[in-house]
This record gives structure tokens, sequence and C-alpha cells, in this order.
């Protein structure tokens, strides 16, 4: 596996090379949009020191702390934005990194 653990797509932590493309440049997006709006990197909690084996087994057994827990005020919409980024489920999120943006 290689790439940057908190941001990259659940396909890629599971070595899915040929699962790998638009969708998952969308779920790295959404990641960074995540960071963002939580104030910490997904399956990172703020403060808390994680190895990089801990980090990608959260990343493989499921969807990060949500942004609403995390922090308070951030508008719906932008929640909304940033879950369909990062679904789990490549096919449900938008195509591409210009559907994202409209």
């Amino acid at each position: 596996v290689m790439g940057t653990l908190a941001y990259m797509p659940p396909e890629q932590a599971r070595g899915e090379v040929d699962a790998i493309g638009p969708r998952s440049d969308v779920y790295a997006i959404g990641a960074m949009l995540y960071h963002l709006l939580a104030g910490s990197a997904p399956y990172m909690e703020p403060g808390a020191g994680h190895s990089p084996i801990e980090v990608l087994r959260r990343l493989r057994d499921g969807a990060p702390v949500a942004i609403a827990t995390l922090a308070k005020g951030v508008p719906e919409e932008l929640i909304a934005i940033a879950d369909k980024a990062m679904t789990r489920d490549a096919a449900r999120r938008y195509a591409s990194s210009a559907e994202l943006a409209e």
C-alpha cells in the first residue's frame, strides 16, 4: 500500500490497484475537505498519536468519525459534500473532481 494513509480511498488501502481511478481522487479531495472542516485528518483523532498500521486498520474497517461530532457549526451542505466524496462505495462518489467542484 502506497500513499498518504489518512487521505487514500478504501480501494487503495486494500491494494485494489485496478479499482483506482478518478473517483479515488475525489475521495482524496473529500478527505482534504474533511480535514479542513473537522480540524484533523480522517481516521486521526486530534491530539492522539497513531501508528501507520492503526490508521490503515481504521481506514479499512469503516468510515471516519463524523465531521459534526468533531466540529460544531459546520454547514450541513459542506458536510454532505465531504460525505459523498468520501463514501466507501466508489460508485456513489462524485464521478470526477469537476463534478465535485460543481
